[in-house]
């Protein structure tokens, strides 16, 4: 693949990237950049800078949907123990299924 082409495709991946970081959806990301997955899959293999990157993002959201998942479930356990229609134990046993 000639360098041109290559550092077109390296600016696409890390533009789905960005994109991701600012909360779009991967899929949705590579319609607005106009990438195929394929493509997007392929340059991360070839560069290990793109993908230690993705990885970064991935792992910033995980991180953020537990702290959501988190506030939600403290939040809902006491709006349930504050409404009489669930104990902490009742909530927690539910919790940990």
């Amino acid at each position: 693949m000639n360098a041109n082409i290559q550092a077109k495709l390296i600016d696409k991946a890390l533009q789905v990237i960005e994109d991701m970081n600012e909360g779009i959806d991967i899929t949705q990301a590579f319609r607005l950049v106009g990438i195929r997955q394929s493509i997007f899959e392929m340059v991360c293999e070839e560069n290990p800078e793109i993908f230690a990157k993705l990885r970064e993002v991935v792992v910033a959201q995980g991180q953020r949907v537990k702290e959501l998942y988190a506030a939600y479930s403290n939040e809902l356990r006491q709006e349930l123990e504050a409404e009489g229609i669930m104990d902490k134990a009742d909530i927690l046993s539910l919790l940990r299924r």
